[in-house]
């Protein structure tokens, strides 16, 4: 080692501790340490009694250079020198990052930082079911969780240890127990009485209680964790609530005046760390060489077409068609879920279309998209018509490319989506004027701008999730199957205690799949909503408000790119990076505020920008921007 020169991150000492001292030379080989374990914040790198140097301890030094990469070190007992080399001496130290044990938090160190939490939201899209790998160093992440497309439940990512005790605390008559876990009652009771455990509930936590229901002849039971009853059950089976406590009331089974039966395998469960609340999904495709772009952060949209798929319903009119049927594969994957738009085969040229009549919000930006695929022919052309005030107009695809063909009129903008397998999904975003009921049409398209094709059996396209819907551009699709369904806004929250107002980095990495600008801020990381990062564009301006005066930055397209942004910040201290650019500055007056619950993507559920999120990380330090360079 170079005299005097010492491995050291933002001013401290970076220490390894090592266990094992066999044929080591005290001071030569290492350094022998006591911790201080209330270190007095004066004395904090002095010579005095009580003085002690702040420190950063690695977690690990697989792949590191002693006296290099960080100064070895033995922690020793029973001394009395502090800053001596006498046989008795010793280095007094206070750990600021890590532990003399050896776990660390969070190391400060460039290729070796571990954030307070990490988020990949990496994984693979499999039919029907979106997969989150939630990578990271803490463990209240779940390795693999899963949430299904097809409703809007509220999910978590995962729970905590067991929190019910086995046999329950109390059993108000006429319960009984019949051993391991298992409880009866013959009905006899006169109101309410309950299965109740021990004190454990934490108001504003989220819990899930599950337990069984079996040999049930009448009555019901309800699950209550902290005054807060889940639904009642009235037949055999295995139920399970996810309940946000109001009150510390102990968790509960309640049989009603009139159960009889038995209640088992009761479980009660905190939900941990991250809730996903509503359809949330991973957008995929694209990805890139570190997969999928993440977590999709999409607002409440309703899809307007009642029949989505079905385009044999008679809700669809058909002219020159054959008769329609769900005969081919759709870009799910799944037989006879997408319908094969041909022509009637009666001889003759004329336009091949199914349309359906809508009525529309008036001056309002709207998105009408469909998956198309090519079959015998492969332009597709879909049209808005007969709306009051709006020209009749649309957009020609060429499906065997994947490009925009001819935009017919400026009140219309189109785009093209890649979803693989042929498949693409074209879209056609305009907004509404004075406007009542009108029709979007799709048509079976010879060529750009030629939507009469040849009637001989031989003019067809594959079509597949219609969708109109109120937005700048297409969101995830929604299937209907009689009536418009609404998918509910994502919501992604961090715990709060997590990020402290004082001093904190937030990073993330975030997509665009679509090049709109939107007219709002899009918020992309909310601490209590006057508190956020937000982009007010895909296109590479990223703003991002930190008081009432918003800091701004604009580097790379966000769009189909993962690009990361960070914000670091100590005190009155503020620095933003957005790519490769970034911008200091400060709070002002007005230090950060930040709420329980934090929220990725979106604000109160609101201000969505439509990106994919991953690899989404916390620290409990303001990062050094060549610290953020390495991220």
């Amino acid at each position: 080692m170079v005299p005097h020169t010492y491995p050291t991150i933002e001013g401290r000492l970076v220490l390894g501790v090592i266990t094992d001292i066999t044929g080591l030379n005290e001071w030569q080989d290492y350094i022998p340490v006591v911790a201080q374990t209330n270190p007095v914040a004066s004395s904090r790198n002095t010579f005095a009694n009580d003085g002690y140097m702040g420190v950063n301890v690695l977690s690990s030094l697989t792949g590191l250079n002693a006296w290099i990469d960080y100064i070895p070190c033995y922690v020793v007992t029973g001394r009395s020198s502090p800053f001596s080399v006498s046989p008795d001496g010793y280095i007094s130290v206070s750990a600021e990052v890590g532990t003399l044990g050896g776990a660390s938090l969070a190391d400060y160190i460039i290729n070796s930082k571990t954030p307070d939490l990490v988020a990949d939201f990496n994984g693979s899209l499999n039919t029907g079911t979106e997969f989150y790998d939630a990578g990271g160093t803490v463990d209240t992440f779940a390795e693999l969780i899963t949430h299904s497309r097809a409703g809007n439940a509220t999910m978590t990512d995962g729970y905590g240890p067991e929190l019910w005790t086995n046999p329950a605390q109390t059993l108000q008559g006429p319960w009984v127990s019949a051993g391991s876990g298992v409880y009866t009652i013959d009905g006899s009771q006169s109101g309410t009485v309950g299965v109740i455990d021990d004190d454990f509930v934490v108001i504003g936590k989220s819990y899930s209680i599950t337990y069984t229901v079996s040999n049930r002849s009448a009555g019901g039971v309800t699950g209550q964790v902290g005054s807060v009853s889940g639904n009642t059950n009235s037949s055999d089976g295995t139920y399970t609530d996810i309940i946000v406590a109001t009150a510390t009331n102990k968790p509960r089974v309640n049989a009603n005046s009139s159960f009889i039966g038995t209640v088992s395998n009761i479980s009660v469960k905190e939900n941990q760390i991250f809730t996903l609340e509503g359809n949330a999904s991973v957008f995929q495709p694209p990805v890139d060489a570190k997969g999928p772009f993440g977590y999709l952060a999409e607002k409440a949209v309703t899809n307007l077409v009642t029949y989505s798929q079905d385009f044999t319903d008679s809700s669809w009119v058909k002219g020159n068609t054959a008769t329609l049927a769900l005969d081919s594969v759709g870009p799910d994957g799944q037989a006879n879920s997408a319908v094969k738009l041909i022509d009637s085969n009666d001889s003759g040229t004329g336009s091949v279309i199914a349309y359906t009549n809508l009525t529309l919000a008036t001056t309002t930006a709207h998105t009408f998209s469909c998956y198309l695929k090519a079959d015998q022919l492969s332009w597709g052309y879909l049209r808005v018509a007969g709306y009051a005030t709006l020209p009749n107009g649309g957009a020609y695809f060429d499906l065997s490319s994947g490009t925009v063909g001819t935009v017919e009129d400026a009140a219309y903008s189109a785009t093209i989506q890649d979803v693989g397998n042929g498949w693409y999904r074209c879209a056609l975003s305009f907004t509404t004027e004075a406007d009542g009921t009108g029709r979007l049409d799709i048509f079976v398209a010879q060529d750009d701008l030629d939507p009469n094709v040849a009637r001989d059996g031989t003019s067809s396209i594959l079509i597949y999730g219609a969708q109109m819907e109120v937005n700048t551009f297409p969101t995830s699709y929604i299937a209907t199957t009689g009536a418009a369904v609404t998918r509910n806004g994502d919501l992604l929250t961090v715990p709060g205690g997590i990020i402290s107002p004082s001093e904190a980095s937030i990073s993330l990495e975030a997509s665009s799949g679509h090049n709109v600008n939107g007219g709002t801020a899009h918020t992309l990381f909310s601490f209590n909503g006057a508190f956020r990062m937000y982009a007010y564009s895909a296109s590479g301006s990223g703003y991002y408000p930190v008081n009432s005066t918003p800091m701004t930055v604009t580097g790379a397209s966000r769009y189909n790119t993962a690009v990361r942004s960070t914000l670091t910040y100590k005190g009155d201290d503020v620095a933003l990076y957005h790519g490769d650019a970034s911008v200091a500055g400060n709070f002002g007056s007005t230090p950060i505020i930040v709420s329980n619950t934090p929220t990725l993507g979106a604000y109160n559920s609101g201000n969505q920008p439509g990106y994919s999120f991953r690899n989404v990380k916390i620290f409990d330090k303001e990062l050094t921007e060549d610290q953020v360079g390495d991220l």
